[in-house]
């Protein structure tokens, strides 16, 4: 069983089940705060990017395919951020 909770996909799916958490527990708790919504996003953000890199074999496809999808992940979590109603407006 130790060797099972080594696995790096294991580890990865800890982390995201954590952040998965995390991101409910902000969502219920802080309701209408922007600085919670941006970091659900964020957080978000960074789920796709383990999922892509790990569970999606990004991690052994070649560079200019790594580099694509983390530039285009970026470029989508930008665009989001700022046409997302409300999180930057007073």
């Amino acid at each position: 069983m130790k060797e099972f909770a080594r696995l790096p996909v294991t580890i990865v799916w800890a982390v995201l089940m954590t952040a998965t958490c995390l991101s409910v527990w902000l969502a219920e708790t802080e309701r209408g705060m922007r600085w919670a919504t941006i970091t659900i996003l964020l957080i978000a953000s960074v789920k796709i990017g383990l999922i892509m890199h790990h569970f999606m074999e990004l991690k052994s496809a070649p560079l200019p395919w790594r580099l694509a999808m983390g530039v285009w992940l970026v470029i989508v979590t930008g665009i989001v951020l700022a046409v997302a109603p409300g999180i930057f407006v007073a």
